[in-house]
């Protein structure tokens, strides 16, 4: 279980928060005790993640992550070889959920997060979390799938 949530904003500030008896309050950098990475989720501007599910037929999760970024190549503005992507489960019915955003941006994601000391936290798109047709209201918008 997380025991420590991050927000990452457009600009790429990375502002974290632990969880205490009252909520939770903004730390401002980790400290030791046996924290990891992997104990953070880190929240990404959904603004940056493009999602969309999309028939997959792949053999195996090998072939399936190969395939992804063609299989999403026309609603990008980009050439495959430039993006980043990270596939969700199966539907049931040959579909899969893929996020998808540009590799520089994720690139300065994951030198934020090593700089943080947190190269292997878990990253979200808060809209991938989020059921077919639900949305939420954020500072920056409404988001939804």
């Amino acid at each position: 279980m997380a025991t420590l949530f991050g927000l990452m904003d457009p600009s790429g500030q990375l502002s974290l928060y632990k969880r205490d008896r009252s909520g939770f309050v903004a730390v401002e950098q980790v400290s030791g005790g046996g924290l990891r990475g992997r104990d953070t989720v880190i929240f990404v501007p959904p603004s940056d993640v493009n999602l969309q599910r999309v028939p997959l037929n792949a053999r195996n999760e090998r072939d399936a992550r190969r395939a992804a970024p063609f299989a999403v190549e026309d609603d990008l503005a980009q050439s495959p070889e430039d993006v980043h992507v990270a596939l969700g489960s199966e539907d049931g019915e040959g579909g899969r959920l893929i996020c998808s955003l540009r590799q520089d941006v994720m690139d300065s994601w994951i030198l934020a997060l090593s700089d943080a000391g947190l190269a292997d936290a878990m990253l979200y798109a808060p809209q991938s979390l989020l059921m077919e047709d639900q949305y939420i209201q954020g500072p920056q918008g409404t988001i939804g799938r």
